[in-house]
């Protein structure tokens, strides 16, 4: 999702919809964050960077590039370091801080050859052009700015082309050389009327591509609401299971403390009858060994009396 946020804001950037375009790259860099995708932080915050550059809002563009090169660092990201410290580099000639401009446009150019990209190359040699040429060294900026015009015919980079050219009549201006200043005038001239064609073009694909990201937008907000609504139904019914598990429970223990009850009050009338019979036993054992007794006291009484009968007729 991350990925599909910050591809929503490239669109919007390319748009120059830069509120939107920061809300998705803000969005998309959150979720990177949780994933813990080092080098895409860097990217994103890249990418933000040069939403507020256009935005005017400069100290936080440098706050953006400094986080980015901090990221590309922490994921040993060789590749990204040049344009990261070239974008730096811009800012700080848009802030008309020469220096940081010289210093970390020299960054990214040293990077940029280690690299080997000749359209990172250019890029770098562009913006020193345009520092040596703010602060009227025109020798170092016509150096500056021929490298970047060779690497950007090399590479058919048209808008490097355009850019080169610019400064080129505009040094050879400075130094009174009219000639070839009106050569390059003419070139960028021809240069700028390609580019207004493209861009012409371009601005008609972008409705088009309006209208898709309209449509992909609306297709992640169902998405967003689906998994909502799952969300919901999966929480319900564990709520459910969970209610109906509690007061399984609570009627198990319900018949159990029930059947334990029953067994008490059948055990405690077990042991009354047992008492009772216990007790009448006792009475009916007693009353016939008393009989017993009053039997055999009447049986030897009459015994004595036959004896003495017995003795007397004898005598007699």
């Amino acid at each position: 999702r991350g990925r599909a946020f910050a591809n929503v804001g490239n669109i919007y950037y390319l748009q120059d919809n830069y509120a939107a375009s920061r809300l998705h790259y803000e969005k998309s860099y959150s979720l990177f964050q949780k994933s813990g995708q080092i080098r895409m932080l860097g990217i994103i915050k890249n990418n933000l960077g040069n939403v507020h550059k256009h935005l005017g809002q400069y100290t936080q563009a440098v706050a953006d590039f400094r986080s980015a090169l901090s990221h590309a660092e922490d994921a040993e990201d060789q590749i990204s370091l040049p344009m990261y410290y070239s974008n730096l580099s811009d800012v700080y000639a848009e802030m008309k801080d020469w220096k940081a401009a010289e210093k970390y446009g020299l960054i990214s150019l040293k990077y940029a050859r280690q690299a080997g990209t000749g359209q990172q190359i250019a890029f770098c040699q562009l913006l020193l052009a345009k520092v040596y040429l703010n602060t009227q060294r025109y020798s170092t900026a016509l150096v500056a700015a021929e490298e970047a015009l060779h690497l950007a015919k090399a590479d058919k980079n048209t808008n490097q082309q355009e850019a080169a050219t610019g400064l080129l009549a505009d040094i050879y201006h400075r130094l009174k050389n009219h000639e070839k200043a009106f050569h390059f005038a003419q070139e960028n001239k021809a240069l700028n009327d390609t580019l207004s064609k493209t861009r012409f073009e371009e601005d008609v694909a972008a409705l088009q591509t309006q209208y898709e990201t309209r449509e992909k937008e609306s297709q992640i907000l169902l998405l967003e609401k689906e998994n909502q609504l799952q969300y919901q139904k999966l929480r319900k019914n564990q709520l459910l299971v969970g209610g109906s598990v509690l007061l399984a429970l609570f009627a198990l223990s319900s018949l159990g403390l029930l059947i334990s009850r029953n067994k008490a009050k059948q055990r405690a009338r077990e042991l009354e009858i047992r008492s009772t019979l216990a007790a009448d036993l006792h009475d009916e054992v007693g009353s016939s060994l008393s009989g017993i007794f009053l039997l055999s006291q009447v049986i030897k009484n009459q015994k004595d009396t036959l004896e003495d009968e017995t003795i007397h007729i004898k005598v007699d």
